[in-house]
């Protein structure tokens, strides 16, 4: 599982973006690209729903992980990157939680050029060498793992969590060169550019997908101040994916080098959506052009609208995918599933008691039917609660809530971009929808 950090829906190549992400491309080329794929709209909480398979901001005594329920069935466990579900690796890292081997932060951001908390395992380290990268060294790290698993004949999982593209904003300078002319005509012109691009490739269509609005706060590219600067903003966040897509490629090199690419799964999915937050202080590119990387989606991360909780997905196995290479699916998924998909490939059983504790139920579904080329009934029910913005998608509709404003309803099967509200003309749906989440979310 390869999970990178705020990222927008159009920002790889192969989603419509300008950016160079050709491993990641070919892995979409030889796989299958997911278009309706969520996640909890924030870093943390899509760690821990992704995880522990329960819809989560933590992992708590009650929940198991991926990694705990595979390691017994003779997998071999590696985590690489972001952990960020806990600060002390010696109580509440990776190593705790089923994972034999792990190099990262234990925290949710942090320099590129010298990581805060970078661990090795359960103990703090520095970094190696003058010419240290963290998102470089992520690749060669998990490099390292797969080489080590492959002397074994057991099979082994590896969760690879990426920090690019979130702030701040750090990338070798040779990379940032190469992008400073991509974005000299400024995010309208690069928002109308993608959108083109989407249509063509057939990632959406104008009738579904429809251009909304663009945010209420992102402000016209000609007359804003300090062009420069912001162009170079969003180049140094376009190095940052280059590198994480150069670092993607590492591990496939790795993975054909020892003769494990045809059998492995490989998923690829984000956290969330284009992060809105601020330049000041933060060193992120904010929300001018984070309206640009969510093309076409409404909203940013922290929102549960598809501009933060719905993001692109690649799932690429050789030997394991019935579905013709280069496919887009229509099938519907959550980071919440690969629980269950996991749990199914690898004949694991989910567990009522680990540890001593008793174990409450996974909320996860298996994509292994869409895998072998089948479906699943939209019928599931997906439910997100985050930063005050809640929402339920079952169905062919969605329902979302902003703060204390009054529930909207929106029909994805023919408005996959949230434009059209419904929800004064279909009352008893948005109840219906309503009691769902309500269901959830007032039991904690």
């Amino acid at each position: 599982i390869i999970l990178s950090d705020d990222m927008g829906f159009s920002d790889l190549g192969c989603f419509g973006g300008e950016i160079e992400t050709p491993n990641l491309d070919a892995l979409a080329s030889g796989g299958l690209r997911f278009t309706e794929f969520y996640n909890m709209a924030r870093c943390w909480p899509t760690r821990a729903t992704l995880l522990s398979g329960r819809y989560s901001d933590s992992l708590s005594p009650q929940q198991v992980t991926i990694a705990e329920r595979l390691k017994p069935t003779g997998y071999q466990t590696g985590m690489v990157g972001k952990w960020h579900l806990g600060l002390d690796p010696k109580k509440d890292g990776p190593i705790q939680r089923g994972f034999d081997d792990f190099y990262g932060t234990m925290t949710g951001a942090g320099s590129f050029w010298d990581p805060y908390t970078l661990t090795r395992n359960t103990e703090f380290t520095e970094v190696d060498g003058d010419d240290y990268y963290y998102t470089d060294k992520i690749g060669s790290e998990a490099v390292r793992q797969i080489e080590s698993f492959a002397k074994s004949e057991k099979p082994f999982f590896q969760y690879v969590a990426f920090t690019a593209a979130h702030w701040p904003l750090h990338a070798p300078e040779a990379s940032i060169q190469k992008y400073i002319k991509r974005y000299e005509g400024g995010w309208k012109k690069l928002r109308e550019a993608r959108y083109a691009r989407m249509l063509e490739m057939g990632i959406i269509d104008k009738q579904r997908w429809p251009l909304p609005k663009r945010e209420p706060r992102v402000t016209d590219w000609e007359t804003v101040d300090h062009k420069h600067w912001r162009i170079r903003n969003q180049a140094i966040y376009a190095a940052m994916v280059d590198h994480m897509d150069q670092a993607v490629g590492e591990i496939v090199g790795a993975l054909k080098k020892t003769g494990q690419l045809d059998n492995t799964l490989i998923i690829y999915c984000q956290d969330n959506g284009a992060c809105p937050e601020h330049l000041g202080g933060n060193g992120s590119v904010g929300h001018n052009w984070a309206n640009a990387q969510n093309t076409p989606m409404r909203r940013y991360k922290s929102n549960v609208h598809n501009g933060g909780a719905c993001t692109p997905a690649i799932m690429h196995w050789p030997k394991g995918l019935k579905t013709q290479p280069g496919t887009i699916s229509s099938a519907r998924g959550h980071v919440v599933d690969l629980m269950a998909t996991c749990l199914e490939l690898a004949g694991a059983e989910y567990p009522q008691e680990f540890g001593g504790n008793e174990i409450s139920p996974h909320e996860s579904l298996s994509l292994v039917p869409v895998l072998e080329g089948g479906s699943l009934s939209r019928d599931h029910a997906y439910i997100f609660n985050h930063s005050g913005t809640h929402a339920i998608v079952k169905g062919d509709y969605k329902i979302v809530r902003e703060g204390k404003r009054s529930w909207s309803l929106y029909n994805l099967a023919k408005n996959r971009t949230e434009t059209i509200d419904l929800a004064h003309e279909q009352p008893d749906r948005v109840a219906e929808l309503a009691a769902v989440w309500e269901a959830r979310w007032d039991k904690g």
